[in-house]
C-alpha cells in the first residue's frame, strides 16, 4: 500500500494515497479538532488536536478525495475540479516526513480487545516499525481508515 507517512509524538501516521488529491502547505494554527469554514465550505480536521497533541506543529493539509458518482459529478452535483479547493475535507498534520510503499503482509489489524473502544475506529492497522521506513524511528504506524473518518465528521455535522 502506498502511504504518506506524518510522524507524531510516540508514533507515525499512515495515510492511504488512493485517498488524498492533492497536498497543501498550511500556515495557520488549528484551534480546534475540527473547523468548517464558510466561504469555501472546507471542512480542517486538525489531527494533532484529535490525537491531543495540539502542541505539535501543523505544517501540511492532506485534502482528501471527493466521493465521485458515475456521471463524473461529485455527491454535493458540482463538477469535479482538483483545481479549486472548495467543499472538501482536509487534514491537517505535521509535516509529511515520506510517502513509501509498504506490504500488505507487513500491515497488522487492530487488536480486537481495542475495538471496543470508539477511537480504534479510525485505523485499519498497525505496522511495528523494523527501521526501514525513513524517518519512523521504531514507532509503531498506525493506518488511518479515511473512510471512517468521513463518516464520524459527517455524523457530528449533521448532529
Amino acid at each position: 500500500m502506498r502511504v504518506f507517512i506524518c510522524a507524531f509524538s510516540g508514533f507515525s501516521l499512515a495515510i492511504p494515497m488512493r485517498s488524498v488529491s492533492s497536498l497543501t502547505l498550511h500556515e495557520h494554527e488549528a484551534a480546534q479538532t475540527v473547523e468548517y469554514n464558510m466561504e469555501n465550505r472546507n471542512t480542517y480536521v486538525s489531527l494533532p488536536h484529535l490525537f491531543s497533541l495540539p502542541s505539535e506543529l501543523i505544517r501540511h493539509g492532506l485534502v482528501l478525495k471527493s466521493l465521485i458518482s458515475g456521471n463524473g459529478d461529485r455527491e454535493d452535483g458540482n463538477i469535479e475540479d482538483d483545481n479549486i479547493i472548495e467543499n472538501k475535507i482536509i487534514l491537517l498534520t505535521t509535516e509529511v516526513k515520506c510517502e513509501t510503499e509498504i506490504p500488505g503482509e507487513d500491515i497488522f489489524p487492530i487488536p480486537k480487545t481495542l475495538g471496543t473502544i470508539r477511537f480504534s475506529a479510525l485505523f485499519n492497522g498497525i505496522r511495528f516499525d523494523t527501521n526501514d521506513v525513513s524517518d519512523t524511528s521504531g514507532k509503531p504506524i498506525l493506518f488511518l481508515n479515511t473512510g471512517n473518518l468521513v463518516q464520524i465528521i459527517q455524523k457530528e455535522a449533521a448532529a
